[in-house]
């Protein structure tokens, strides 16, 4: 158990935004903030899986955080209370606040910051780039370098850097650059090589996975880099028992024209300038169970929306994880300039 008393770090005032939760949570290791009056009496807790949650219903990052904080949270008014009632609380929150006879917040009793489930990752890196014409006619996607090292580095370190104890890479397009980059990469981190003798697809790697291998994996397409919140990620697959879970990215597109909105009998009832509408789109991270991964084939070929799609078609659960954290995909030239301007705001530092 850990016992947290900064609480200056801990809460957030109630008039606070989600944008600003959202940056403070990223801060600690708890992924919680108290949510807290003037006189810093406890009004409620936020979660990231609160607010990620929001955010696919609408909610705005400049929305209060009141809007989507619980209002009734299970408080002590010691820490050793805390400690006695956080294992029967079922996983679904993170710690327990601390308060004084008048409710005012004192500190936040934890399990641990071990997040259960990210140990073991699969990067996707074995795809040809062709998208990126010459850049990948000698150097296979995954090495091409962006912030002064190989897009590799990037989320090989990030990976290490959220705890995860194993990591796989799958490899096809100029297999023998990335194993001997793989070897010489000097992470504290055991990585395994999944070597496609023949291209399998965007998923069919995962059916190279060793049958010592358990529990979930985090998957990574190759060609992405991004502050997105692994532990969150993986805290919200368990917590809604998913068999799979996609990492999504905001996508907004303004349509440049004003559309028609057109009624039963064909008469104009609206007409909306320049609208713009926001989707989610698949970011090229998830989680997902054995009893996915293991229902492969050995060496099947097949892309990822597709065995996402069969699953789905099997009754497995298949939910979304909303990504707000910087997120950027590597696949076209304009892409890897972009990345280099705006380097301080991915770059794990």
């Amino acid at each position: 158990m850990i016992v947290d008393s900064q609480i200056g770090r801990l809460c957030i005032s109630c008039r606070g935004s989600i944008k600003e939760a959202l940056a403070r949570i990223n801060a600690t290791t708890h992924l919680v903030q108290v949510v807290v009056d003037e006189t810093n009496r406890i009004q409620g807790i936020v979660t990231d899986g609160d607010i990620r949650r929001a955010l696919v219903s609408g909610a705005g990052l400049d929305s209060p955080v009141s809007e989507c904080m619980q209002r009734s949270p299970v408080t002590a008014r010691s820490a050793e209370d805390a400690i006695a009632i956080l294992p029967d609380m079922g996983g679904r929150h993170p710690c327990v606040p601390v308060v004084d006879e008048s409710g005012h917040f004192l500190s936040l009793v934890s399990e641990s910051n071990e997040t259960p489930g990210l140990e073991t990752a699969v990067v996707m890196a074995g795809g040809f780039g062709k998208r990126l014409g010459d850049k990948t006619k000698s150097t296979p996607k995954p090495l091409i370098e962006v912030g002064g090292r190989p897009i590799l580095w990037h989320i090989l370190k990030d990976l290490q850097e959220h705890g995860v104890k194993r990591i796989f890479v799958s490899v096809h397009y100029l297999a023998e650059q990335i194993c001997e980059f793989v070897d010489a990469v000097g992470l504290n981190v055991k990585i395994d090589i999944l070597r496609e003798e023949t291209p399998l697809g965007t998923a069919g790697a995962l059916s190279l996975i060793p049958e010592d291998v358990e529990g979930p994996l985090l998957i990574m397409n190759g060609d992405i880099v991004t502050r997105a919140n692994f532990a969150a990620l993986m805290i919200h697959h368990q917590l809604n028992q998913r068999d799979a879970t996609i990492g999504a990215a905001r996508y907004d597109q303004e349509v440049p024209f004003g559309v028609l909105e057109i009624d039963s009998n064909g008469n104009v009832s609206e007409i909306k300038e320049k609208p713009r509408y926001e989707h989610y789109i698949s970011a090229g991270i998830y989680a997902i169970q054995p009893s996915i991964y293991r229902s492969l084939n050995k060496r099947e070929h097949i892309d990822m929306p597709d065995l996402l799609r069969r699953s789905i078609l099997n009754k497995q659960s298949v939910g979304l994880f909303p990504i707000h954290e910087y997120w950027l995909d590597l696949g076209r030239p304009n892409d890897l300039k972009l990345a280099e301007s705006q380097s301080d705001s991915w770059m794990n530092k």
